[in-house]
C-alpha cells in the first residue's frame, strides 16, 4: 500500500522530550502502519561538552532532570551521574550514515536508549560502532559512511531544515534558540504532508493531537486494531519496550498494560529487564543488554550544580 500521510519529526538522540515522546511514535507506527511513511531531520541539539556546560548544563543537574522525566512520562532512565557531558551531534551524523544502507530508525532507537537507559558516550566513535553492531547495521559500511562528505552534507541539510521552523511553530511558541543564532523547532516536532498540504504539530503533545491532524489531512486512513502488550511483543521477540510504549500501541492505560505485563512475566511467556528507574520488557531474551551503574539511587542531585528540570532541557 502506497503511503497516504508523509512524517517529518525533528528529533535529536539526546533530546528527553524525544526519548518521552516514544510511546506516541510506536502507537501511531502500530495504528497506521504503512499508510505513513516517516523520514527523521536531525536537529543536532548539542556540538560539543563545552557547549553544553556553557547553556549551564551539568551531569548531575540532568541526571535529577531524568527523573521528573520518568515520573512524568513513564520512559525508563538511568539516573547515574555520567562522568562528563555527551553531545548529541557525532550520533545526528551517525544515524544519517545509518540512512545509508536503510537502517537509521534502528540505530537511533538503540542509540536513544543507550543515552537514557544506560549512560554510553555516544560522542564516541568506537562507542556508536559497537552500538552500530548490536543493532545489526554493517559496522565497516557505517565508518565508512561517517567519513563521507555526503553524510555530512545530509546532516548539515537536516539541521538547516530544523532551524527554519514554520509559522504555527513559531506563534505556539514552539521554537527554541539554536546555535546559529536564528529559532529552530523544538523537539520532538511533526510536519505531516499529504496531496500538497502540510499540517505541523510542534512540540511534545498528546497522541490525540496527532490523530486529529493525521485524519484532518487524509480522510482515507485507516486505524488498525490494537492488540494486547503481551501480543505485541511475541510478535517482536527479543526487543525492549517500555510499560508506556506498550500501553500507547495497545490502547491501554499504563496501569492496565503493566498488569498484563507482570501476569505474563510471572507465566514465563516474558522477561523483565530493570534499566535504572523503570523497566524494559522483551519476549525472550533481548536482543541487547542495557547496562545501567548501580550508583543510579545514591546521587548528590544538587551537589554538581542545579537540576535541569523538564522546562529547561530542549
Amino acid at each position: 500500500m502506497s503511503a497516504l500521510v508523509d512524517i517529518s519529526r525533528y528529533d535529536d538522540v539526546g533530546c528527553p522530550w524525544c526519548y518521552s515522546a516514544e510511546p506516541v511514535r510506536l502507537a501511531l507506527e502500530t495504528r497506521y502502519g504503512d499508510q505513513l511513511r516517516w523520514r527523521t531531520v536531525q536537529v543536532g541539539l548539542h556540538a560539543s561538552s563545552a557547549a553544553m556546560s556553557d547553556g549551564g548544563y551539568t551531569p548531575a543537574g540532568l541526571a535529577d532532570g531524568y527523573r521528573v522525566f520518568h515520573g512524568r512520562h513513564g520512559m525508563p532512565f538511568c539516573l547515574a551521574v555520567r562522568p562528563r557531558l555527551v553531545p548529541t551531534c557525532e550520533a545526528a551524523r551517525a544515524v544519517k550514515a545509518a540512512e545509508r544502507q536503510g537502517r537509521g530508525a534502528a540505530l537511533e532507537r538503540r542509540l536513544r536508549l543507550a543515552y537514557f537507559a544506560e549512560t554510553r558516550l555516544l560522542d564516541e566513535r568506537g562507542e556508536i560502532l559497537g552500538l552500530a553492531a548490536e543493532a545489526g547495521l554493517d559496522t565497516r559500511r557505517l565508518a565508512a559512511d561517517l567519513e563521507d562528505p555526503a553524510t555530512e552534507a545530509a546532516l548539515e541539510a537536516d539541521m538547516r531544515e530544523a532551524y527554519s521552523p514554520d509559522r504555527v511553530a513559531r506563534k505556539l511558541g514552539k521554537t527554541a534558540a539554536s546555535r546559529n543564532g536564528g529559532d529552530r523547532y523544538t523537539t520532538p516536532s511533526y510536519v505531516l504532508s499529504s496531496g500538497g498540504r502540510n499540517i505541523s504539530v510542534p512540540g511534545f503533545q498528546p497522541l490525540g493531537a496527532y490523530e486529529v491532524a493525521l485524519h484532518n489531512l487524509a480522510a482515507g486512513l485507516e486505524r488498525r486494531r490494537a492488540a494486547s502488550p503481551v501480543d505485541f511483543l511475541l510478535e517482536r521477540p527479543g526487543e525492549l519496550y517500555a510499560a508506556a510504549e506498550l500501553a500507547a500501541a495497545s490502547e491501554l492505560s499504563e496501569r492496565r498494560a503493566l498488569r498484563e505485563l507482570e501476569a505474563a512475566a510471572s507465566a514465563g511467556a516474558l522477561e523483565r529487564h530493570p534499566a535504572g528507574a523503570g523497566e524494559f520488557w522483551s519476549a525472550g531474551p533481548a536482543r541487547v543488554q542495557l547496562s545501567c551503574p548501580e550508583t543510579a539511587h545514591r546521587f548528590p542531585a544538587a551537589a554538581a550544580g542545579p537540576a535541569q528540570t523538564a522546562s529547561s532541557i530542549l
